[in-house]
């Protein structure tokens, strides 16, 4: 009897999602950069999640009642079983996630799982009382495409693994080890090369010095005043003013008085005397 009632809602569930999933887009992460335009409601499943099932048939209902009423908002949906690098970058932990998406802002979505539920938070615009995830949570930010990338990088890895151990017949110790090296030796190459990237475009610092100094040299400072004090004009110092020359009258009675006698002297000023008498 449980067999029968099990295989008579997988029916269900299998003739509901022929009939109207058409209006939910399956996501995928090729797809994923049409999320940064319009409006989305998204929601994160896996086929073996027992609460993912139940939630089918009301989020197909959803999805045809906004079509007709509102058809410029896109109703997806994501496996994250076939899609684990567009979970990682939703940083997707529960079963099922629902995220509102407009014009590349994201809110999570913490409201009943019914399609009327999901429908007014669409409908009346409730997802603005939320704040939207921050930059470095955003899946559609530098952080998520950075954890994109090595989730890509993890899987081409474990893909890699595989090959080694199954088809090539690899014990699984020396595939680790093999790898583990690797990471070493690229490790150090990288940094290697960042520290010659930062060595040729850095400068040490005697060189910063000596560049110092030149400019300072060039420039007003302290070390121009000793530049300042050479090369300054010295201001030229008054000549000491010249005596007015004798004339040759006066230039001759001073030599010849200066070469007479005493006696002679008092005979010159006696015959002056009488001749201005």
């Amino acid at each position: 009897m449980a067999r029968l009632f099990v295989l008579v809602v997988a029916l269900v569930c299998l003739f509901t999602t022929a009939l109207g999933d058409g209006e939910v887009i399956q996501m995928t992460d090729a797809d994923s950069h049409l999320l940064r335009e319009g409006e989305w409601m998204i929601k994160f499943y896996a086929p073996w999640c027992p609460a993912c099932q139940q939630f089918v048939a009301p989020y197909i209902s959803l999805g045809r009642k906004m079509k007709e009423s509102h058809p410029d908002i896109k109703i997806a949906k994501v496996d994250v079983t076939t899609e684990p690098i567009l979970g990682g970058r939703f940083m997707v932990q529960h079963l099922p996630t629902l995220f509102h998406g407009i014009n590349g802002e994201f809110r999570r979505y913490n409201g009943g799982r019914s399609a009327d539920d999901v429908e007014k938070y669409l409908t009346a615009k409730m997802w603005e009382q939320t704040e939207p995830l921050p930059w470095y949570t955003s899946p559609m930010g530098p952080v998520a495409g950075m954890l994109g990338y090595a989730m890509v990088g993890g899987n081409e890895v474990q893909k890699l693994f595989n090959v080694l151990t199954s088809k090539h017949g690899m014990p699984a110790w020396l595939v680790i080890t093999c790898g583990a090296v690797s990471v070493i030796t690229a490790g150090i190459l990288v940094g290697l090369v960042l520290v010659c990237c930062i060595s040729m475009f850095s400068r040490s610092p005697a060189q910063e010095q000596v560049v110092y100094r030149n400019d300072s040299f060039g420039s007003t400072g302290e070390n121009d005043e000793p530049d300042r004090k050479k090369g300054a004009k010295k201001s030229p110092q008054p000549s000491p003013k010249a005596s007015p020359k004798a004339s040759p009258s006066v230039a001759a009675a001073k030599s010849s008085t200066s070469s007479s006698s005493p006696r002679e002297r008092k005979g010159k000023k006696k015959s002056m005397k009488a001749s201005a008498e």
